[in-house]
C-alpha cells in the first residue's frame, strides 16, 4: 500500500498551475521532486529567510522525501511529522502548509500497527483537513490535499464524498485550471471515481485527459484501466 501512495503522491506534486485571474482564489504550490539540486538548497537555508512560497515548496518537497519506499519505523514517522510541525509554526500556520502536514497524518495511519493508533491518525487527519477547508474554502493547495487524502483513505471511513467535491472545485472557474493543471486534478478525480467503482465517470475523465495532451497526464491517465 504504501508503495503505491507513494508513486501516486510523487507523481502528483510535479506540476500544478492555475490563473490568477481570480484574485481570490490561490493555485496549489508547484514543485519538482527531481529537482534535488533545489531541494538541497531550500534545506540549506535558514528557514527565517525563506519566502512563505519557498516554505511552501520546502515542505511538499519533505512530505514527498518522507513518504519513500524503504524501511518504514516509527522512528522516521516520527521525525517527519516534528520536521512538518516546524515548518507549520515558522509559516504562522499558512492554509496550505497546515494541510499538508494534517495529510502526513494519513501516512501515519496507514503504516500504525495498532488499529486504535491508526483511526486516532487518520481522525486528525480528516477532521483537520475539514476545518483547514471550512476556513479557507478557496486555497487550492487546501483543497488538493483533502481530495488527495480522500482518494487515498479507505472507502469505510466515509471521505469519498469530498472526492468529487473537492477536485470539482478545483476544475470549476473559480480555479480557471488549463493544461497539465486542469488534467492532473482530471487524473486524481479518476482515480476517485474508479475507488468509487464508477467505470463511466472514470472514462470521462480520462477522455478529457486525452483530449488535452499534455504528458506525463496521458501516459497515466491510459494506465488507470
Amino acid at each position: 500500500m504504501m508503495r503505491n501512495l507513494v508513486k501516486y503522491f510523487l507523481i502528483s506534486i510535479v506540476v500544478f498551475g492555475a490563473s490568477t485571474a481570480l484574485a481570490q482564489t490561490t493555485p496549489p504550490t508547484l514543485v519538482d521532486p527531481a529537482d534535488v539540486t533545489f531541494f538541497e538548497h531550500l534545506k540549506s537555508q535558514e528557514m527565517s529567510e525563506l519566502s512563505i512560497e519557498e516554505l511552501r515548496q520546502l515542505t511538499l518537497l519533505t512530505f514527498i522525501e518522507s513518504a519513500e519506499t524503504g524501511e518504514v519505523t516509527t522512528k522516521r514517522l516520527v521525525k517527519y511529522g516534528e520536521l512538518l510541525d516546524t515548518f507549520v509554526k515558522q509559516s504562522n500556520n499558512d492554509p496550505e502548509i497546515a494541510a499538508i502536514r494534517k495529510g502526513y497524518n494519513g501516512i501515519r495511519a496507514r503504516e500504525a500497527l495498532i488499529g486504535m493508533l491508526a483511526l486516532i491518525f487518520s481522525k486528525a487527519a480528516t477532521r483537520g483537513l475539514d476545518k483547514l477547508v471550512r476556513d479557507n474554502p478557496d486555497n487550492g493547495g487546501v483543497l488538493m490535499q483533502r481530495g488527495l487524502n480522500a482518494v487515498f483513505t479507505p472507502t469505510f471511513m466515509g471521505r469519498n464524498r469530498f472526492i468529487e467535491r473537492d477536485f470539482k472545485a478545483l476544475l470549476s472557474d473559480r480555479f480557471a485550471l488549463s493544461g497539465e493543471a486542469r488534467a492532473y486534478v482530471l487524473y486524481y478525480l479518476a482515480l476517485g471515481y474508479k475507488k468509487m467503482g464508477n467505470d463511466e465517470a472514470v472514462q470521462a475523465q480520462i477522455d478529457e485527459i486525452i483530449q488535452i495532451g499534455v504528458m506525463p497526464w496521458v501516459g497515466l491517465a491510459k494506465e488507470i484501466n
